[in-house]
């Protein structure tokens, strides 16, 4: 007789049953050459329903015996062995799940015969399995198929065990495995020998010395007991689902992450009184993640929650309890040294989703009664959503226009990086006219980012100090609408020499001498140019600079040029590197959807002429590095390094004031006096 200890019955959440797990070991030589050794027990206990075999259990460590004092039954030895798919099993399903019959005792009780039935949750109908449905090898697996009324058509039948019971444990075994479980179907094995001890049996003849009736062992894919539960429908689990309303924002950062993340653990039909224990966790991936939550008894969420390409683990918050004034977090998560360029920072929930308090003990209690005691604890993970909770880890590619104002007949779109408390981005060394819209303020005016700003928590405006017509309320950032930076006429620029371009590819001098004036005009849809085009350094006489023009609808620049001195006049669009078809090149979107292509259109590129477009696309990703070394002033040149430069040099005035006998090229409207910035 055996007693069970408390820490030996333990509940189980998916049958919602008490259970205890039974061990036997029988040691010793085996009895003959024919007889495997046997235990027989019975397991009596108060209040016990149900009796079964651990999924995967080796076939010859389970057995059923029939009842050797049953005498001649009319039918003979037939069981049925429950089974199904866990609740735990997220997916659903489950591929090819074996399922094994050890029948060492076969030349002495004859053939036994053994299929899967499968009825639907709910039904009380169920149906065998069709030989399609499984998968096996007669010769390997010692089965064969006997189609049902002997029908080779037939495809519901059953298999014979083919097992001998000489040749090792290899050869007493038959196995055949089902290709799909749903967990919409429960399943069993059933096992059938129609002899009997004392029949007539067909080349055995009539057996009656033996001490047991036929014993057959067996091993089906998964707990006995899942094949008698009903999996709780999603609307009913009263367990919270952790994180299911995570965000991260704002959803890219500049190497240093100044991240806020909003979390909470929402449930609904909670079971009252119960307290759920929940934590979160900042996982780092090298590639873009996605996977769904998950449940686990794990309690390391680092080993849970590391998938895929991910390579750094923390927790990010302690430990909080559901439902109390925690269950909703708003932090802000930082880190004092960079990411790598593409490091995906996501945030994940993990919650307790089984907590038990264990029923009063009552009064008094029955004989053998055993407290219970709580069940191994379940872990509910939430899922990685690149999209929602996560950042990226970007370069914010920088322009600067130097010696002039921006004037845009449009609006102008940038972004700003936060690093170190500082704020960086693109900006104009004197002032920024712009019809439209400065989004979201970030191209500063007067040189008001230069090596980074410390205004990290003032408005945009006072970026812009500079730009005209900056209070305006009609845009977000209330910079912009100047209203009167007016369209240029390319043609008081283009008047003398030209040279009609007949290919889409530029094929004009890639250096021009003292006093080249020429205009180059191309009058297809799209220029490429594809050299550095550049002037000498230096000059004997204002007539000497060179006054080139390249006048275009649209002009795309390659990725290997990094100087162009002449003047480019784009009618249409400007891309100032080609990323790969027009339709990209003239959008502002970047060439990939996780802005971390640094290594395409890497070099940094100067104008020394003027760039007049309808449009300029600037798509170079040179510069702004993270600056995590070195001097204040150091790390703020390299996080500032522009990707393009706009350098309106002298020599442009004085080679347009030195005229070739046309009107000049560029005029003087008017003239105002400005404070010095600083």
């Amino acid at each position: 007789e055996y007693s069970f200890r408390n820490n030996e019955i333990t509940y189980d959440a998916q049958s919602r049953l008490y259970v205890a797990k039974l061990r036997f070991r029988l040691e010793g030589a085996q009895v003959s050459d024919n007889i495997s050794n046997q235990v027989l027990f019975s397991v009596k206990t108060p209040g016990a329903v149900r009796t079964g075999v651990a999924a995967k259990t080796e076939a010859t460590n389970y057995g059923l015996l029939e009842d050797p004092t049953y005498g001649d039954a009319a039918y003979g030895f037939k069981i049925g062995v429950p089974f199904g798919v866990p609740c735990t099993v997220r997916s659903g399903t489950l591929a090819f799940q074996k399922v094994s019959l050890f029948d060492t005792d076969r030349d002495a009780f004859g053939d036994t015969y053994f299929y899967v039935l499968r009825r639907a949750l709910g039904s009380s109908n169920a149906q065998r399995l069709s030989k399609s449905e499984y998968r096996y090898n007669p010769g390997a697996n010692n089965v064969n198929w006997i189609s049902r009324g002997g029908s080779a058509n037939n495809d519901r039948g059953w298999f014979v065990s083919t097992s001998l019971r000489r040749g090792g444990e290899a050869r007493r075994t038959s196995t055949v495995e089902i290709k799909e479980m749903s967990s919409n179907y429960q399943y069993m094995l059933v096992v059938v020998n129609p002899y009997q001890k004392g029949n007539n049996i067909p080349g055995v003849g009539r057996v009656t010395s033996s001490p047991v009736g036929n014993v057959v062992g067996l091993s089906v894919p998964t707990d006995t007991i899942t094949g008698e539960v009903e999996c709780p429908l999603p609307d009913e689990n009263p367990i919270p689902d952790g994180g299911a309303t995570g965000s991260v924002r704002p959803s890219r950062y500049a190497y240093y992450p100044d991240l806020r993340v909003d979390a909470s653990v929402e449930g609904t039909n909670r079971v009252e009184g119960e307290s759920h224990e929940w934590q979160q966790y900042t996982v780092k991936f090298s590639s873009k993640p996605s996977y769904g939550s998950r449940t686990s008894g794990n309690s390391d969420g680092c080993s849970v929650l590391r998938r895929g390409s991910a390579f750094d683990c923390q927790t990010f918050q302690g430990t909080y309890s559901y439902p109390s004034t925690s269950q909703r977090l708003d932090q802000r998560y930082t880190k004092s040294s960079p990411d790598p360029i593409g490091t995906w920072t996501c945030f994940a929930t993990k919650i307790h989703t089984n907590p038990f308090t264990p029923p009063p003990d009552p009064v008094p209690k029955p004989p053998g009664y055993v407290t219970p005691v709580p069940p191994p604890p379940i872990y509910r993970y939430s899922a990685i959503n690149a999209d929602e909770n996560c950042s990226l880890s970007v370069k914010y590619p920088k322009a600067q226009i130097l010696g002039h104002d921006l004037r845009v007949g449009g609006g102008t779109v940038s972004s700003l990086a936060r690093v170190d408390n500082k704020r960086y981005g693109s900006w104009s060394e004197y002032g920024l006219l712009a019809d439209g819209c400065n989004e979201a303020g970030a191209t500063g005016s007067g040189a008001s980012l230069l090596r980074g700003t410390g205004l990290t928590s003032v408005p945009s405006t006072e970026l812009s100090d500079l730009s005209f017509a900056n209070t305006n309320s009609r845009c977000p950032s209330q910079v912009g609408d100047f209203g009167a930076a007016g369209n240029f006429d390319e043609n008081n620029y283009t008047s003398g020499d030209e040279t009609i371009l007949t290919g889409a590819i530029f094929d004009g001098p890639s250096s021009y001498g003292s006093g080249a004036r020429q205009t180059y005009v191309y009058n297809g849809d799209t220029l490429i140019i594809n050299k550095n085009l550049t002037y000498a350094n230096s000059y004997g006489s204002v007539r000497s600079v060179p006054r080139v023009l390249i006048k275009a609808k649209n002009i795309i620049i390659t990725s290997n040029v990094t100087r162009i001195d002449p003047w480019l006049i784009a009618t249409g669009n400007l891309s100032t590197c080609d990323v790969g078809s027009i339709s990209q090149n003239f959008s502002s979107s970047t060439p990939k959807d996780d802005g971390t292509v640094t290594n395409i259109c890497d070099k940094q590129i100067t104008f020394n002429g003027p760039v007049m477009a309808d449009q300029l696309f600037l798509h170079r990703t040179y510069g702004s590095r993270d600056g995590k070394s070195g001097t204040p002033q150091e790390k703020d040149d390299a996080r500032e390094q522009p990707a393009e430069i706009f350098n309106l040099r002298p020599d442009a005035f004085l080679s347009a004031y030195a005229g070739n006998n046309t009107p000049p090229v560029a005029t003087t409207d008017q003239v105002t006096e400005l404070p010095p910035r600083f």
